[in-house]
């Protein structure tokens, strides 16, 4: 059963980026090439089978959600991630605002942190989600 496991883990790593949850809170994760938490397009997973760019539920109004509990890892698609570009965006939103408030009410309140990932000068990217200061 280990080696199936590790077999898994090794094959899903080959198409996906893993990334750590450092805040400390259960956070719902966008993903964007861009500034704003209107362009998000990709959803971190939980769940190493589905890294996949229609993972978007709740950034598309959608009740199904993914959540990343704190210490825990997310999982994005590696082609989305090494697509032209040096800059990710991460819009992290707390699983109990989710819960109580839509995605326009979480916009036009600011009720959500961003972290920004960028490439170093060998490719690498900060593995780990943490708040950006404002």
């Amino acid at each position: 059963m280990v080696v199936c496991l590790f077999s898994s883990c090794v094959y899903d790593s080959e198409r996906a980026c893993l990334f750590k949850n450092c805040t400390g809170d259960t956070l719902v994760i966008g993903a964007s090439r861009y500034a704003e938490i209107d362009s998000v397009c990709l959803q971190l997973c939980s769940d190493f089978s589905s890294p996949h760019t229609e993972a978007i539920a709740f950034w598309r109004g959608s009740d199904d959600i993914e959540i990343i509990e704190p210490d825990s890892i997310g999982v994005i698609d590696v082609d989305y991630l090494f697509a032209k570009t040096d800059t990710l965006y991460f819009f992290l939103v707390k699983y109990g605002k989710v819960k109580k408030y839509s995605l326009d009410e979480i916009r036009d309140k600011k009720l959500f942190g961003k972290c920004i990932v960028t490439r170093d000068v060998d490719g690498k990217f900060d593995r780990n989600i943490r708040y950006m200061e404002p």
